[in-house]
């Protein structure tokens, strides 16, 4: 684009005379224009459409899922677990109830199907922490299992057949001393994460698998 400064009626004419279409057609489709040197100036093309790479875009995916694959244990789940009644829905996944066909212990499986989840990286941190935690009032972590086939991650906790704290506080009147020492247990948990640099997301008595995030020394 060129920037004419007219002072004048005349000028304006001037520079309308100068500033004319050409009719040569064979440079552009569009107008070129010719100052008053003779310079032509051809009109600036259209930017071109940006096209992801798709090889780029799994670049990243392929990263992740390698990461993945890390800290979960090889093999097929269905070798290893039954799988029966459904226990719950959430956002994230079905929880299910499970069982081990060698020592008959009754699990809970979370499955996740892997296209569903917005974060990976958070998945990966989530089982490396639960990996090394172990504390009789924490949910423990068992292991987990990627299946390729159906693009389904399974994790398998502990099971506790006690119930929901929700239930019991619908179904019961809890005293004082009780409600301390619903309360001091939970306290309990919560110092021993904390005494190792994890913090939990979400506390409330429905957080039956929410995870938690760890705290380096940086942090």
């Amino acid at each position: 684009m060129r920037l004419f400064i007219l002072n004048s009626k005349e000028e304006v004419k001037k520079n309308n005379q100068l500033a004319t279409p050409s009719t040569d057609k064979t440079n552009s489709p569009d107008h070129v224009y010719v100052d008053r040197n003779g310079a032509r100036t051809p009109p600036v093309p259209p930017p071109k459409p940006s096209v992801s790479d798709p090889n780029k875009q799994a670049v990243p995916l392929l990263r992740k899922r390698i990461q993945l694959e890390s800290v979960v244990t090889p093999g097929n789940p269905r070798d290893v677990y039954s799988v029966e009644s459904e226990l719950g829905t959430g956002a994230s996944g079905t929880v299910r109830l499970g069982r081990n066909k060698r020592t008959g212990q009754i699990v809970a499986i979370k499955v996740m199907k892997l296209d569903k989840q917005p974060n990976r990286d958070l998945i990966i941190s989530e089982i490396a922490v639960m990996k090394r935690i172990r504390h009789e009032n924490i949910v423990n972590y068992l292991e987990s299992y990627i299946l390729k086939n159906e693009n389904q991650l399974w994790v398998i906790m502990e099971y506790l057949d006690g119930g929901a704290l929700t239930d019991v506080v619908t179904e019961t009147v809890m005293s004082t001393d009780v409600i301390a020492a619903v309360v001091r247990e939970c306290v309990k948990a919560l110092v021993f994460l904390h005494d190792q640099n994890i913090i939990h997301r979400l506390i409330k008595k429905l957080s039956k698998w929410q995870f938690s995030s760890y705290l380096s020394s940086a942090s």
